[in-house]
């Protein structure tokens, strides 16, 4: 029974890393892909040097590629 309880606390720990891993790692995968595949490409200097033409354009794709994934 003692042997048990010692193996209890890092049986758990172990257990809730191994989740929060697994449930952490298709958010990464996304924010990646949506970074290099959206973001990236659209990140000119117009939007660095604050262009409002540039920034509006910017502003559209990420919510409608980026944002209405997560919220839409």
């Amino acid at each position: 029974m003692v042997v048990l309880a010692a193996l209890a606390g890092p049986i758990a720990y172990l257990a809730r890393e191994a989740g929060t891993a697994q449930a952490t790692q298709p958010a990464v995968q996304t924010t990646s892909v949506s970074a290099r595949g959206v973001v990236e490409p659209r990140l000119d200097a117009a939007v660095v040097n604050r262009d409002p033409a540039a920034l509006t354009a910017f502003d559209a794709a990420i919510r409608r590629y980026v944002l209405a994934r997560w919220w839409g």
